[in-house]
């Protein structure tokens, strides 16, 4: 009998370990759609940690809703406890599941589903809708998202045919990234997995200096909004119209408030307006579009600026579209406003409150474009400096002030106006873990030799850096991780914050048409 007992706790211990294990390599291999400030899989991931029904408003949708609305800041200006639930390429059908996973934890009094999928014609690739369904805890509602999903792609011709096994057991689809790992994989799994900001996404772009920004358009006023006019409505994909109902009847079943909400938009219509309307009509729910031109006008929305491209909002123009929000949330809604009084919630925000502004710190670094901001901005005792350049960079036309603010950061500005034939490899390197000691290093470059520069050590918080030139290319790597933006072969900056230990900006300087230096960023001009 005592045999039969060990044999039989053995077996159930190695059945333990081994489902252990395996989610471990599940967790690991499965792709955590971090992108700059997208971090989906976070937002998924943090949700979950919250306290059960500490939660009066919940945001679904795709990307433009996480790039749209704070949760902090609806704290701050009104006192309201929500959580933003939008993902990238998120499906209606993913908003329908996961309303219902978010119902298991919390009771919301409001929620709000963002409508952009309703005016496409067909539905998003299956490869971009996982991105809300991968993290998605094991249960019923993602067992039957599996299924729905697996059984609209056999009988759609626009939409890819996806393997039910796959969802499953994600390590079937998965397992082939073992090359391609990398830090973001690692430190997710070891518990570097939360979202700062409560799922919202502060985005730093600024539309017209992106490449698809139409001034001509702009100037016509294409991107101020529309008046509502009675038009005929198009015919759209109709099974986000089918879940959109179905979330619908889900929240009058649960006694809760819907609102349906269409964030700024470029590419947004009259036609489509219409045609959610006449769905909000028919399933009895409020509809909010920030698209019509009253609605622009009063929250003085200029896309130009407020935009990060043509339908997403930045970190300036959320701030105008939350505000906005929590104004119609207040006015149409009995919310608690939890500011007033001591609660359990009021706890939380409080104590999250310092991170939350460390991600907007960063944001705002982020959308700085003027040289001399960005040198004052950069002078912040948070922060270690990287300025590094090859031989190749050239004379800088620095101004007097910037010099200035140059020899604030402690930089040896003699290094830019050293006389050589062929060139001065440089770096700079403020806060290192000698003291107070800043790293001011010139070599110039030789004609027959490559000359170099190799400089490392770790920052006051223990975090290594390195930096190598070598020939006019310069490169930098933090914690031995490679900084991706950093141009070889001209002069850049690289922002290190102690904080939040991680590199929250990347510039590059260059002599302009115009006689003064600009900034730079990888994909951003």
């Amino acid at each position: 009998m005592k045999r039969k007992v060990k044999i039989s706790i053995k077996i159930i211990s190695f059945v333990l370990v081994f489902a252990l294990l395996l989610g471990c390599i599940n967790s690991l291999f499965k792709p955590k759609w971090i992108e700059d400030r997208w971090q989906s899989s976070k937002t998924d991931v943090s949700f979950y940690e919250l306290e059960k029904n500490s939660t009066d408003v919940l945001f679904y949708g795709s990307s433009v809703m996480a790039a749209a609305i704070d949760p902090f800041q609806l704290y701050n200006e009104h006192g309201i406890s929500s959580y933003n639930l939008g993902v990238i390429s998120q499906t209606m059908s993913g908003t329908f599941f996961w309303v219902k996973e978010s119902l298991k934890t919390q009771k919301p009094k409001v929620i709000v589903v963002e409508v952009k999928t309703l005016g496409r014609k067909s539905d998003k690739l299956e490869t971009k809708a996982r991105k809300s369904y991968d993290y998605m805890h094991l249960g019923l509602n993602k067992l039957q998202y599996a299924v729905e999903t697996v059984n609209s792609s056999k009988y759609s011709e626009d939409v890819e045919e996806t393997d039910l096994w796959e969802y499953l057991f994600p390590l079937s689809l998965y397992h082939t990234r073992w090359s391609e790992l990398d830090y973001d994989d690692y430190n997710f799994v070891l518990g570097k997995n939360k979202s700062e900001t409560k799922g919202y996404a502060a985005l730093a772009d600024i539309f017209r200096y992106g490449s698809t920004y139409d001034q001509a358009a702009d100037a016509a006023g294409d991107y101020d909004g529309f008046d509502k006019e009675v038009v005929e409505t198009s015919d759209y994909n109709a099974t986000n119209k089918s879940y959109v109902k179905r979330i619908a009847e889900f929240a009058k079943e649960n006694n809760i408030e819907l609102v349906l909400l269409r964030t700024p938009d470029t590419t947004w219509s009259v036609k489509k307006y219409n045609y959610v309307n006449n769905i909000a009509k028919e399933a009895g729910v409020k509809y909010l579009d920030m698209n019509l031109k009253s609605v622009r006008d009063k929250m003085g929305l200029d896309f130009s600026e407020d935009g990060a491209d043509s339908i997403h909002m930045n970190i300036i123009g959320a701030k105008k579209v939350t505000s906005y929000l929590g104004d119609y949330l207040d006015k149409n809604y009995e919310l608690t406003n939890y500011k007033k009084g001591e609660s359990a919630v009021k706890a939380h925000f409080e104590s999250e409150m310092d991170k939350y502004h460390l991600e907007i710190k960063s944001s705002e670094l982020s959308m700085n474009r003027n040289l001399d901001n960005y040198l004052e901005a950069i002078n912040d005792k948070d922060y270690s400096v990287i300025l590094t350049a090859g031989s190749e960079c050239g004379k800088m036309n620095f101004s007097e002030n910037q010099i200035k603010l140059l020899k604030k950061l402690n930089v040896n500005t003699d290094m830019f106006f050293h006389e050589s034939e062929y060139g001065n490899n440089i770096t700079f390197v403020s806060d290192n873990l000698d003291g107070d000691k800043i790293i001011n290093t010139l070599v110039e470059q030789d004609r027959y030799t490559t000359k170099t520069i190799h400089e490392g050590g770790r920052f006051s918080d223990g975090t290594s850096y390195a930096v190598d030139v070598a020939g006019g290319v310069c490169s930098v790597r933090i914690n031995n991780n490679n900084c991706g933006d950093v141009y070889e072969d001209l002069m850049n900056i690289v922002v290190y914050n102690k904080k939040s230990k991680k590199v929250v900006d990347t510039v590059c300087l260059k002599n302009n048409s115009y006689g003064s230096v600009s900034i730079g960023r990888k994909g951003k001009g």
